[in-house]
């Protein structure tokens, strides 16, 4: 049997898709907006732009969003 496909929205931040991500045991995410998939977000996006912008992953989990 096959489950529904997850996807998170273009307006969410990258922290829920982590979260998510984490939650669903998967390596990536199609982003939707209004019903068509605009993108792809995966692991190592999250982590690639957690680096450039100097982040500490563990911020941005905890950040409460």
């Amino acid at each position: 049997m096959s489950e529904p496909l997850i996807t998170i929205g273009s307006d969410s931040r990258a922290v829920a898709a982590a979260r998510l991500m984490v939650a669903k045991r998967v390596d990536a995410i199609p982003v939707v907006r209004e019903e068509s998939v605009v993108g792809v977000i995966s692991k190592t996006d999250i982590v690639k732009r957690m680096v450039e912008s100097g982040g500490c992953l563990f911020g941005l989990i905890n950040d409460g969003s």
